[in-house]
């Protein structure tokens, strides 16, 4: 289906460029894989930009960086010239660029997302810890899991917080004591009890 999109958005068939904007959505829609839907979003964007529909080619490559972080098409989204009026979140810029490990880059963005009182502080907080660990800071990185644990302590994201304190631990683990040791992975089963870190951390 990729390939007869592609076909129909050729050059010399522009006068079928809608009916290959319908074949893009149609394999977003029914690709049986995220990274086949991944390449339909940026040829669609692609598209659209050629045909001088920025806005959807805004949309598009907003939404391929949003839902798709990992896809070297989001990677590349960042460098398209139609972002530059209208750029995507910075959250979702710095979680690119986390997941592409371009570490310096994810931190400053990460660091930009703090600066927004309505933004994931936690979420944020958390990035840096692994940032921190990705560059052999382990005091650094206790110090952003601690400040997203307690972010995370009203229990708005369970989840985040049972993966921020069992990563926590395993730092402690890694430069503490065998008590510290103890009571990093005991915090783990008492404050995110349903995480799935749970159990290994009780054992």
């Amino acid at each position: 289906a990729l390939l007869a999109a592609k076909k129909k958005a050729a050059p010399e068939d522009a006068g079928d460029a809608a009916a290959a904007t319908d074949e893009y959505r149609q394999v977003i829609g029914t690709a049986p894989d995220a990274s086949g839907q991944a390449e339909a979003f940026w040829l669609l964007a692609g598209l659209a930009y050629r045909g001088k529909d920025i806005g959807l080619s805004v949309a598009t490559l907003h939404t391929l960086i949003h839902e798709y972080p990992w896809h070297q098409r989001a990677l590349d989204a960042l460098e398209q010239p139609q972002l530059i009026a209208s750029p995507p979140p910075v959250r979702d810029r710095a979680l690119v660029l986390f997941r592409h490990r371009f570490n310096a880059d994810a931190e400053g963005a990460f660091r930009e997302v703090l600066t927004d009182p309505a933004a994931d502080a936690a979420e944020a907080r958390y990035y840096l810890g692994i940032l921190a660990e990705r560059a052999g800071d382990p005091e650094a990185a206790l110090a952003e899991y601690d400040a997203s644990v307690a972010l995370l302590g009203d229990g708005r994201d369970p989840v985040l917080l049972g993966q921020a304190l069992w990563d926590r631990a395993t730092v402690v683990v890694s430069i503490g004591s065998p008590d510290e040791s103890t009571a990093a992975y005991t915090a783990v089963a008492d404050q995110a009890p349903g995480s799935e870190h749970a159990p290994e951390a009780l054992f």
